[in-house]
C-alpha cells in the first residue's frame, strides 16, 4: 500500500526535505527542498537548537504545502558507533538479547545511554549456523534531540534511522551488484562517511574528520582568497583566475617557516622546468625550498597523459589543475586508507567502484582526480541512479542519506 511520507535529513551545513510516496519500499518523490542552515542552528555542545531548528523547518514545509505527515528521520553518524558480528542464527527474541550483550561489551559506557539498533545483513561464509548483524549504536540525547524535532514539527515519526543504516539501504536498493565491490564516499561539509560493500554484502564503515570546509580553507589560505570565493571556485560557481591569485600582494605565510611565499609563483617556476633539461632533479629542488609537497607535484604530473603533451598543455592550465586538487589530496589519502583496508582484509579482491555522494560529489573535478589516481571508475550517485531522474545530479547527491532514511 502507498504511503505519502516526508524524509528529513539535519546536516551540518544544510537541511534536506523530501516529500515523496512510499510503494514496494520505493520512493517516488513528488518535490524537495534544499536550505542551509544558519550559524545558531547547531549548539555549541553539537545539540540541534530547536528553536533554530523548528521555525525553519515548519516554514518550509508550509511552502512545499506539506502538514501532519509521517516521517523518516536520518539521525546523524559522528557519534554513532558502528559494528559488524558474527552471532548464532536464532529468533529475533534472542537475537535482541545477544545483540544487547555484545554492544554492551564495546560501548564506552552504560548501555541505558544508548540507542541500540541492528540489522542482519548477511549469512556467514563460514558457517551456515552463523549470520553477520551490523550492530549500530547512538546516543540517547541524540536520538531525542531529534525526535524533539519531528514532535514540534507536529509530524508523526513513521521511521528513524541511524545514517549507517540510511546509506546501506539505499545501496542494497540501487547501488550494490553481485561480483562488484564498492566504495561509497560521502564528503560532507565536516566529515567523510565511507562504506564498503563486497559485491552484496556490507563490509565496513568507517568514518575521518576531513570535509568541505577544510578543503575550502585550504584553497582560501593557498590562493589569497576569501573564503566564499574559495567555496565558489571549488563548486564551479565563477571561473578561477590564476592571474589574479598570482598577482595579490597578501601572500600566504608558509606554516613551517612563517615566512610569506608566493607557492603559485614557485609551481609556475617548476611547471616551466618539467618541460626542460634535468626535469625531476631541478623541480624537487623548487619544491623542497618553497615547502610544496613534491608528492602532490607528482600526482599532478601523473595526470597530463590526460591532458595531452607536456609541450602542449598550457602552464595557466596546469597551474589552475594543480592548485585546485591539491587541496584534494586529503580526501584522496583517507579514501586511500579505506581502500588499503579492504584489501589486506579481503586478500586476492580490491575495490572496484568508487561511488561519491554529499555535498562533496559536486566539487570541481574532484571525480576526474580520483579516477587519475585510483584508476577504477568513479562516479557520482547522481549518475548510477535509476529512479527519480528527473531531480538534477547536484541536487540529487545530496539527497541519497534522505531517501535511504524512508526505506525499511
Amino acid at each position: 500500500m502507498a504511503k505519502d511520507i516526508i524524509c528529513l535529513d539535519i546536516g551540518t551545513n544544510q537541511t534536506k526535505i523530501i516529500y515523496g510516496n512510499l510503494k514496494n519500499n520505493s520512493i517516488e518523490i513528488k518535490s524537495y527542498s534544499i536550505y542551509k542552515n544558519s550559524e545558531k542552528y547547531i549548539n555549541l555542545d553539537g545539540s540541534l537548537n530547536i528553536n533554530e531548528v523548528v521555525p525553519k523547518l515548519l516554514n518550509q514545509l508550509k511552502k512545499m504545502k506539506i502538514k501532519n505527515k509521517n516521517l523518516a528521520l536520518n539521525l546523524p553518524n559522528n557519534k554513532a558507533i558502528v559494528r559488524t558480528r558474527e552471532l548464532p542464527k536464532v529468533k529475533i527474541k534472542e537475537l535482541t538479547e545477544i545483540v544487547k550483550f555484545e554492544a554492551e561489551q564495546f560501548l564506552p559506557y552504560n548501555i541505558d545511554e544508548f540507542m541500540v539498533d541492528y540489522k542482519v545483513i548477511s549469512d556467514s561464509d563460514e558457517d551456515e549456523s552463523l549470520i553477520n548483524v551490523l550492530i549500530i549504536a547512538l546516543p540517547k540525547e541524540i536520538v531525542n534531540n531529534h525526535l524533539e524535532v519531528v514532535e514540534k514539527s507536529k509530524n508523526k515519526i513513521f521511521l528513524f534511522s541511524p545514517y549507517t543504516d540510511s546509506i546501506y539501504k539505499y545501496a542494497k536498493q540501487n547501488l550494490v551488484s553481485e561480483n562488484k565491490n564498492i566504495l561509497i564516499a560521502d564528503i560532507g561539509e565536516t566529515n567523510l562517511k565511507m562504506n564498503v560493500f563486497q559485491s552484496e554484502k556490507y563490509f565496513a564503515s568507517i568514518n575521518a574528520d576531513v570535509g568541505i570546509k577544510d578543503l575550502v580553507e585550504n584553497f582560501s589560505n593557498n590562493n589569497n582568497v576569501p573564503l566564499e570565493k574559495a567555496r565558489d571556485i571549488l563548486f564551479g560557481r565563477i571561473e578561477f583566475d590564476i592571474e589574479e591569485i598570482k598577482t595579490n600582494n597578501d601572500l600566504p605565510i608558509d606554516r613551517d617557516s612563517n615566512e610569506p611565499t608566493n607557492k603559485m609563483a614557485s609551481l609556475s617556476e617548476a611547471l616551466k622546468r618539467v618541460k626542460g633539461e634535468n626535469a625531476e632533479e631541478k623541480n624537487e629542488e623548487i619544491v623542497n625550498k618553497n615547502k610544496i609537497d613534491f608528492s602532490k607535484l607528482e600526482v599532478i604530473r601523473k595526470q597530463f597523459e590526460n591532458m595531452g603533451s607536456i609541450n602542449e598543455v598550457s602552464t595557466e592550465k596546469i597551474e589552475k589543475k594543480f592548485s585546485i586538487n591539491e587541496v584534494y589530496y586529503d580526501i584522496y589519502k583517507e579514501i586511500n586508507r579505506m581502500v588499503d583496508f579492504y584489501r589486506t582484509r579481503r586478500f586476492g579482491t580490491s575495490i572496484d567502484e568508487i561511488i561519491l555522494c554529499g555535498g562533496g560529489a559536486n566539487l570541481v573535478n574532484l571525480k576526474g582526480y580520483l579516477y587519475e589516481n585510483f584508476m577504477i571508475d568513479v562516479k557520482t550517485v547522481a549518475e548510477a541512479r535509476i529512479n527519480n531522474t528527473n531531480i538534477n545530479n547536484s541536487d540529487f547527491n545530496l539527497l541519497v542519506s534522505s531517501i535511504g532514511a524512508g526505506l525499511v
